[in-house]
């Protein structure tokens, strides 16, 4: 089992409510963990996983087509019933709500425990876990870290909308997605192949492109100036016969 428990700022961090306590956990660093394979001993072995923090399983879209992507798919020729069904398909395919982010980090993971909204805080959270186990027999205190959701101690959670995900499977309908979202969290690619890979990103259909663009600067924003510049591994990956320099606008 996995426990991480704090505030949750709706989507970037879990952090202390102590204002001395620098200890903090990025969420685009467990990203990076799982899409590295960096912790496979942990990641590879869990079976439950319990985010005690607000909103940690909210499924609220974060990312939302807006209605100038519909209007230009409109302006290139796509009929009315067309632009809808694409544009559902990238609201599905680029949603990135907490929910999704912590499924695609935690893959294949049985049962995620989370809050779809306000959790509670850790008194009230430790009283509900005293009287489950109080209250529990042995064979359904056994059943912690079982890997089957527990029906009981989801129930004492309810008022405080606790909720239960499963781990992104890779028969899942996201995963696509998230093996396009590790192409730029994956640590064991170097610089000229995650380059490569916004190159192939650029030359999609312009509306995901422009689904993209939070991935895209929040990737350069990682380059230094001598990576944007680099002439020969980005010339020789990405297939352009002069140094390149990477701008998202």
């Amino acid at each position: 089992m996995l426990v991480i428990s704090g505030h949750f700022d709706g989507g970037d961090e879990f952090y202390s409510d102590r204002p001395d306590v620098r200890e903090y956990l990025p969420v685009d660093e467990m990203e990076r963990a799982s899409c590295s394979d960096s912790c496979s001993g942990l990641f590879s072995q869990l079976k439950e996983v319990y985010l005690f923090g607000c909103n940690t399983l909210n499924a609220d879209a974060q990312n939302i087509a807006s209605a100038e992507i519909g209007r230009s798919l409109a302006h290139s020729g796509y009929s009315v019933a067309d632009t809808d069904r694409v544009v559902r398909a990238l609201n599905q395919r680029h949603a990135d709500s907490n929910r999704d982010r912590m499924r695609q980090i935690f893959t294949n993971v049985p049962v995620i425990y989370g809050f779809s909204s306000k959790a509670p805080l850790g008194p009230t959270a430790a009283t509900l876990l005293d009287r489950y186990f109080q209250t529990s027999g042995s064979s359904e205190s056994a059943s912690v870290g079982s890997g089957r959701a527990n029906a009981k101690l989801l129930g004492l959670f309810a008022p405080s909308s606790m909720t239960v995900a499963t781990g992104l499977r890779d028969t899942d309908p996201q995963a696509d997605y998230r093996r396009d979202v590790c192409r730029f969290a994956d640590d064991r690619s170097s610089t000229a192949t995650k380059v490569a890979f916004v190159h192939d990103v650029l030359r999609r259909e312009m509306a995901e492109v422009r689904m993209f663009l939070g991935q895209l600067e929040k990737y350069v924003a990682t380059l230094a100036k001598s990576d944007r510049r680099a002439p020969t591994g980005i010339r020789s990956t990405a297939g352009y016969s002069r140094p390149f320099i990477i701008g998202v606008f």
